[in-house]
């Protein structure tokens, strides 16, 4: 990990290398894997330092010693993103390593050391997603995934939720369930659930050393080519860990796509997918029916495929390859559907019934509630309930779990309220699907006096986009960046984009909100600066990314037991 050369003039120590000072302080510690520090933060003249080191760069630590990984990659804009990341941040303020686990064994360096897309960001094309790697990978550990009884799900949005319904009619109903999400909100271990319980520490160690020696193997074989991924090692631990345990059945959520991503190696029971929406484009595709295409690169042949779009472009497209990969296809508005039943006050648990025709079977179930709030999740609930009628014969469940799974399912930070003066909703919501359901939430759900909005997103994301939609629904607006991943966009930019949209957009009646901008570079003080503005008859709502929610998440948990919408 020694620079081959060092022409940019930092002291180094440990060992130290004494060089001309500039006007920065930069340490390499010669740990494994090795680590940058700053002992100031950098200005943007330091993105010159790509230049300069000759080596993968995989840490970045700041004052607090707080893990900051760059994902692996020693390109230089990646490496430059990093730092001009770091530029405007508060190293007074704590960061979160957004990999954080419980166990602090240096053996997660495994994983921390590799490519990672939820940190560097994704690639700008599907070259590097390869399922080759992963079938390698699974193949060395005695190919887990072929016996694994499992429900496969994707889509652009719902599909956490999706399995979450199942997990819990399944659990109520007797069967041993393993659930593998991504990301996590505090600790790798949410990823990998038996049961409804996280993995524990002790648990995570012994898969990874059981993966460990195999992913070195590969690395080996062909040190050209880039070994598995972060989210390969940890979908294969899933894997692992389901299998181990004789789990009755595994719910498997994708993490981007479906066609490359590192779950398609499964041989499920019944695939789905929720629904089709614009979320990254760049690799997917930019139409809805070429990211159908992707969705639905998880059907198998003959296997039973669930879908929950009502697009017609994507239902077309997702119905021509069901039928080229010979699998029976159940379409929402065709096979299955609900109808919402009649509500008198806003914030009543909404009832739905769900009926439908399913492997000759006519079903009709009345009255049903979701314990996962939002309209859009009586959506969600129909897809899951297709999926279990669809698998009745192997796993059957009675009526009565099928009502108290879905009526006491739970979803953290899905629409997540938290009681209190104010009150405080906290959302991942992080593309325009998610952001138009959070509005018709807002509008329908949510009574309060005024609205205040903490809001962050990656830089890859539709933030344009998705500030159209939340703008008029608030009256004050505070832009922050997370500070667990570096893939944050700039507080500014958000600032000046929501500027010029409110500029061309000025609100004309009173229904529509026109909210006061502000900017604070640490999500802490935005925070802050939220709970100053808020009133005890005001809602303060926490959206824009997974990550700026699992930062922001254990604050809310100090001040509030327990959410409102958690079951128990």
């Amino acid at each position: 990990a020694v620079p081959d050369q060092l022409s940019w003039g930092y002291p180094w120590s440990f060992p130290r290398k004494k060089c001309a000072f500039v006007d920065s302080c930069l340490t390499c510690l010669f740990t494994s894997p090795p680590a940058l520090r700053f002992d100031k933060i950098p200005d943007a003249a330091a993105t010159g330092l790509i230049s300069s080191l000759k080596f993968t760069i995989k840490y970045v630590v700041v004052f607090d010693d707080s893990l900051v990984q760059t994902g692996g990659s020693s390109k230089a804009e990646d490496i430059s993103s990093i730092l001009t990341h770091f530029s405007g941040v508060d190293p007074k303020k704590p960061m979160r390593h957004q990999h954080e686990t419980t166990d602090p064994s240096a053996l997660l360096a495994l994983l921390y050391d590799r490519i990672d897309y939820e940190r560097r960001g994704l690639p700008n094309e599907q070259g590097e997603f390869r399922l080759d790697r992963m079938r390698q990978l699974m193949e060395q550990l005695g190919n887990p995934a072929d016996s694994l009884p499992c429900i496969h799900v994707a889509g652009t949005k719902g599909k956490g939720s999706t399995a979450c319904l199942i997990q819990q009619v399944a659990l109520l109903a007797g069967y041993r369930v393993g659930l593998y999400t991504s990301p996590h909100l505090e600790s790798l271990e949410e990823r990998l659930v038996i049961d409804g319980q996280a993995c524990q520490p002790e648990q995570l160690r012994q898969l990874l050393q059981q993966v460990q020696p195999v992913v070195e193997m590969l690395d080996r074989q062909d040190p050209q080519k880039p070994g598995p991924t972060f989210f390969d090692i940890t979908t294969a631990m899933a894997i692992l860990h389901f299998q181990q345990s004789q789990v009755d059945l595994a719910i498997l959520e994708v993490g981007l796509g479906g066609r490359l991503d590192s779950t398609n190696i499964c041989y499920p029971d019944v695939a789905i997918i929720t629904n089709i929406g614009l979320d990254h484009t760049h690799l997917l595709g930019c139409t809805i029916e070429k990211i159908a295409a992707e969705k639905a690169g998880i059907i198998k042949p003959g296997i039973p495929v669930i879908s929950g779009t009502r697009d017609a472009g994507a239902r077309a497209v997702i119905e021509d390859i069901a039928r080229q990969q010979g699998a029976p296809l159940l379409l929402i508005g065709r096979d299955f559907d609900i109808r919402r039943n009649a509500r008198n006050l806003p914030g009543e648990p909404e009832q739905f019934a769900f009926s439908g025709t399913i492997d000759g079977r006519v079903i009709c179930w009345e009255n049903l509630t979701s314990g996962i709030p939002g309209q859009h999740q009586v959506e969600n609930a129909a897809v899951a309930l297709a999926a279990i009628a669809c698998l009745a014969d192997r796993w059957p469940i009675d009526e009565t779990s099928i009502r108290q799974g879905l009526a006491t399912a739970y979803c953290p930070a899905r629409l997540e309220l938290f009681p209190g003066e104010p009150q405080l909703l906290l959302d991942v919501s992080h593309n325009l699907p998610s952001v138009e359901a959070l509005a018709r939430h807002l509008e329908t759900e949510i009574s309060a006096e005024r609205r205040i909005l903490l809001f962050s997103c990656s830089q890859d994301k539709d933030s344009e986009g998705m500030l159209a939609c939340l703008l008029p629904q608030f009256d004050d607006v505070i832009f922050t960046r997370f500070t667990g991943n570096p893939r944050a966009a700039d507080p500014g930019t958000l600032h000046d984009q929501a500027a010029s949209w409110l500029e061309e957009n000025p609100a004309t009646d009173f229904q529509r909100r026109h909210p006061r901008l502000s900017t604070c570079q640490h999500p802490v003080d935005g925070w802050e600066r939220a709970l100053e503005l808020a009133g005890p008859d005001d809602v303060i709502c926490i959206a824009g990314s997974f990550f700026l929610a699992a930062e922001i998440r254990p604050m809310l948990r100090e001040r509030i037991s327990a959410p409102l919408n958690q079951s128990t």
